[in-house]
């Protein structure tokens, strides 16, 4: 779908990459990487879920943010 001024609201305009905003290892069960970051905006915060792998297990992170574009870690929320 496209608004007037040609915006799309359908999530595929990407307005600016920020490398300097990667979401890096930082835990033992991220050893092996960070992958599948899915991003949900509820009651002005975004919640960023990711699926981390390691040689201890297979979990999921739960990340904050409020401006969507600086995360802090929650924990684990499924192992």
């Amino acid at each position: 779908m496209v608004a007037s001024g040609g915006v799309k609201f359908d999530g595929s305009l990407i307005e600016k990459i920020h490398y300097n905003k990667i979401i890096s290892p930082q835990f033992t069960n991220q050893e092996y990487g960070i992958e599948d970051a899915r991003i949900s905006y509820i009651d002005g915060q975004y919640f960023m879920t990711t699926c981390c792998v390691s040689s201890e297990r297979h979990s999921t992170m739960l990340y904050k943010s409020v401006d969507a574009l600086n995360y802090n870690s929650v924990g684990i929320v499924l192992s």
